[in-house]
């Protein structure tokens, strides 16, 4: 059942299914692999294994200067 929570629309099963359950959603099969491989590992079960948001931060940052200077997209 999904609720707007703190003004945001917030899915209840999804949230059980992804923390108790470890259901994760299916990806599209033309996501790019590097993409969901970083996603995967944000949704890693262990905490250690998940990438902190400087992390982050610096992945999507290095993401878009490959792009910016090559002109082409992450693959």
């Amino acid at each position: 059942m999904c609720q707007p929570v703190n003004g945001r629309r917030y899915c209840l099963k999804l949230h059980q299914n992804l923390k108790y359950k470890g259901i994760q959603p299916k990806f599209l099969k033309d996501i790019p692999k590097i993409i969901a491989g970083l996603i995967m590992k944000c949704w890693d079960a262990e905490k250690e294994n998940r990438s902190t948001i400087e992390e982050l931060h610096q992945i999507l940052k290095n993401w878009d200067n490959k792009i910016k200077n090559k002109g082409s997209g992450v693959s």
